[in-house]
């Protein structure tokens, strides 16, 4: 299996530039970093909350990830986050070289924020 990049950065920054950000639901603010992260055979999905178990074996069918955890480990890991705090369906995704980071409040805010880090996977995924 071959590694797949996600950068974030590019792929945000250059639908930015087309003045309207080309995801939906649309984000409410973006930070431009110069993050990337790989999806490696090896990358763990992690998911402590009952709630968004489900999600998570949705989000397995559409990144190469083998392994579904309730821990995170040190690094390569895509988490599902349940958090307080947030309004309903809100969400935040959160990239780093060690790791994707999708918090919500609720399950419709997770499933926001996965549908938005899909939206920003290269095309490669999808073949």
């Amino acid at each position: 299996m071959k590694k797949i990049l996600l950068s974030v950065a590019a792929v945000v920054a250059a639908a930015y530039s087309a003045l309207a950000v080309a995801i939906v639901p649309q984000p409410q603010s973006i930070d431009k970093h110069q993050n990337a992260f790989v999806l490696l055979p090896s990358t763990t999905l992690v998911c402590a909350s009952e709630e968004f178990a489900p999600l998570a074996a949705y989000l397995q069918e559409y990144i190469p990830v083998k392994y579904i955890s309730k821990v995170a480990p040190k690094r390569n890991y895509v988490a599902l986050s349940l958090v307080e705090g947030y309004d309903k369906e809100a969400y935040t995704l959160s990239v780093s070289r060690d790791r994707v980071e999708i918090s919500a409040s609720d399950y419709g805010g997770a499933f926001n924020g996965i549908q938005t880090l899909l939206q920003l996977l290269p095309s490669e995924v999808y073949t």
